[in-house]
């Protein structure tokens, strides 16, 4: 057994006191029954060793090219006066035979593993071959430098002492609770640290240390005449911080915000919906939402090719017939892909492929413009690069949340780029005559990212005010009428980050990703009663 030896790390009932003193371990088997290895960390040359010994391995086997990842994830969320830190390592080794491709993959770290796992991705890669080999090309490495990189943070919650995470997390509690017509609340935030080493038989060799903080903040208010409301708080989503993206920013100031909005509309009278079409304005977090799931997964490159036909659907964008020509919203809609913004959870120096991530335009004025590419991607769109003078590169995309997962193409962090004009949410509100505004509601779309609806709270607008609430409303689309409808956006102020989970593959993949979005206005949405 192998453990990477941590800075700081928690151990299951050790005394507060010992945690406070910063313990470096990681739970480590009984060495007397069990051999194990300390690494010094993610760049411990031994660590390389392995990995080439693996790279060494596919290639004497027949491997024309071949990968390797190490993983190690530690997570904890807040519960209880004790922390409990859990771990997960992880060893990939992927190869290209034939053109066809093979994988294996061990929690075990070790020269002797790393041996076997080449050896079986050549088997596995070779029992693909269904008649012959084929000619499957991945895009050359436009850069494939090495080294390490660390994500900056400024607090690294596992190296600070757990107390003073639980103190403030408790507090926060506390005061949520304390005020006016509460009923009920969550806080899911969960602190991540994830080292990566990665290697391929073109001789490159990167390690890497990256941080996730965040999770979902919400609570529901009950009146004394039994009216019920509640909703999500998205300052607190996951972001690529440390502790910092609580401690740092006026966290219950920004609450007592969004408790004031919850507890004016809890008094709103309930209206009854009539079905028709109305102007609809989203806030930032739907439109974030709305981004991820009819924009984001629809342009990666393997939904859109079909690979994710059995699992996740198939995109309805085709990238050979549509790119530059499919107008999918309005001239409002611009999107890009991204995965250097500070604070942002997709944040890497290199990708899971080895490639630094490059910034890419997926929408512009409302065309379909670009995909998001790995690398197998981009050589299927090599004809698209030629034509549009672009280099035939990876954008970077290719994610693993371990190393026992096959790479695929993840969302980019996202970007929605605000209207001229400075709008808020307020001011697009005011815009409204008559139309309806959605809160915090649950958004699903079909196989094809093409036609979707909306379950939750729903308001009744009229000259530019809330005056009513709808229990019973849904907005059905379809993804290209939505975005053509796109009549106003919110300016620069009105940017938010919003960390958007999403999930894919067979056996499934989870990601989160950012999404830098605004508020929006759509013209005539068709809205629908649920019941």
């Amino acid at each position: 057994m192998s453990m990477l030896k941590s800075r700081r790390s928690f151990v299951l009932g050790s005394a507060a006191t010992a945690i406070s003193t910063g313990l470096l371990s990681t739970a480590v088997a009984n060495a007397k029954t069990r051999k194990s290895t300390i690494y010094e960390g993610i760049q411990d040359p031994l660590l390389k060793e392995i990995i080439q010994t693996a790279l060494n391995s596919a290639t004497d086997a027949g491997a024309s090219y071949a990968d390797a990842r190490l993983s190690h994830r530690e997570a904890f969320q807040v519960a209880g006066s004790f922390p409990t830190v859990n771990e997960h390592m992880a060893f990939g080794v992927r190869v290209l035979v034939d053109g066809y491709w093979g994988f294996a993959s061990s929690p075990t770290w070790s020269t002797v593993e790393a041996v076997r796992l080449g050896r079986a991705a050549v088997t596995q890669a070779k029992a693909n071959v269904i008649v012959q080999p084929r000619n499957w090309d991945i895009a050359p490495m436009v850069s494939s430098d090495s080294g390490h990189w660390t994500m900056p943070v400024k607090d690294d919650p596992f190296k600070m002492a757990y107390e003073e995470i639980w103190d403030f997390q408790s507090a926060f509690s506390a005061f949520v609770s304390s005020l006016k017509f509460h009923e009920s609340s969550y806080s899911i935030i969960e602190y991540v640290r994830t080292s990566k080493a990665f290697g391929s038989s073109s001789g490159q060799y990167t390690t890497q240390i990256l941080y996730k903080t965040g999770g979902p903040i919400g609570m529901s208010l009950l009146s004394d005449q039994g009216s019920r409301i509640g909703g999500g708080f998205y300052y607190a989503t996951a972001a690529g911080l440390g502790f910092e993206h609580l401690r740092d920013q006026p966290l219950r100031d920004r609450f007592t915000v969004f408790y004031e909005d919850l507890l004016a509309s809890l008094s709103l009278p309930i209206n009854h919906l009539e079905v028709g079409r109305y102007d609809t304005l989203c806030p930032g977090d739907v439109v974030a939402s709305l981004t991820s799931k009819t924009v984001g997964r629809p342009t990666e490159v393997d939904t859109a090719f079909g690979f994710e036909a059995n699992a996740g659907g198939v995109g309805f964008i085709d990238p050979i017939d549509m790119l530059g020509s499919f107008k999918l919203g309005s001239n409002l809609l611009n999107v890009t892909g991204d995965r250097s913004a500070n604070g942002s959870v997709g944040k890497v120096r290199w990708d899971d492929e080895g490639v630094a991530p490059v910034k890419v335009d997926l929408i512009r004025d409302g065309l379909v413009v670009n995909m998001q590419c790995n690398r197998e991607g981009a050589a299927m769109l090599k004809d698209h690069f030629s034509t549009t003078g672009q280099v035939c590169q990876s954008h970077g995309c290719a994610y693993t949340p371990s190393a026992t997962d096959v790479p695929m193409v993840h969302n980019m962090d996202l970007s929605v780029r605000p209207e001229k004009g400075g709008n808020s949410l307020d001011s697009l509100r005011s815009s409204i005559t008559k139309g309806i505004e959605l809160q915090s509601p649950y958004i699903d779309v079909d196989f094809q990212c093409i036609t979707g609806f909306t379950m939750g709270t729903m308001f009744e607008i009229k000259n530019g005010k809330r005056i009513g609430r709808y229990l019973d409303g849904s907005v059905i689309f379809k993804t290209p009428e939505l975005w053509n409808n796109l009549i106003g956006l919110g300016g620069e102020e009105s940017v938010m980050r919003y960390g958007i989970d999403s999930r894919k593959g067979q056996p499934v993949q989870s990601s989160t990703s950012s999404v830098f979005a605004v508020p929006a206005v759509f013209k005539e949405l068709t809205v629908m009663r649920t019941r």
